[in-house]
């Protein structure tokens, strides 16, 4: 798989209108977590903070987790198109796959889309008992994503991801 060159990554507060949030989200998950109106893929980070990829990118998202006894890594993808409809994909990797660095292709409203890929190069544990994932996400040019606002939220099957500070 042929690596895009990688974009400048850029750091921002995630602004959107009182009339753009509800409590009602599909997937139980507080109005803080929405989307924000930015066409792209957005990787969804602590304290509002929103990272940005433009079309093209890639982004590299390192994240910690406490060690527990969980043998699964709880993916999810929420896709949301200017309409408001919106799709959960959620993935599991058990943790010798994340070692391997496993590629997966995501399947979105029943159709395959080579253009998003996730890759997970490599799984560390620290001295300090915490998993340190290191997750590589490519898009591909394609006129589908033109119009489509993407977050990614990535979480572990048990307690709460730790994204620290910007790279």
């Amino acid at each position: 798989m042929k690596i895009l060159p990688k974009v400048k990554t850029i750091r921002r507060p995630c602004y959107r209108s009182p009339e753009s949030c509800t409590n009602e989200l599909p997937w139980g998950l507080s109005r803080d977590r929405e989307l924000s109106n930015h066409t792209g893929l957005q990787a969804a980070m602590s304290s509002h903070n929103i990272w940005t990829v433009e079309e093209g990118g890639s982004v590299d998202l390192n994240c910690s987790v406490s060690k527990d006894s969980s043998s699964h890594v709880d993916i999810e993808w929420y896709f949301t198109n200017n309409e408001n409809n919106t799709s959960l994909i959620a993935m599991q990797y058990k943790k010798e796959q994340i070692i391997k660095g496993k590629k997966e292709r995501i399947r979105f409203l029943g159709k395959d889309f080579d253009f998003v890929r996730l890759q997970i190069t490599e799984l560390q544990v620290q001295d300090s008992g915490k998993y340190t994932a290191k997750i590589k996400t490519v898009v591909d040019k394609e006129p589908y994503f033109k119009n489509c606002s993407y977050n990614l939220l990535v979480k572990q099957s048990r307690g709460d991801w730790d994204f620290g500070e910007p790279w």
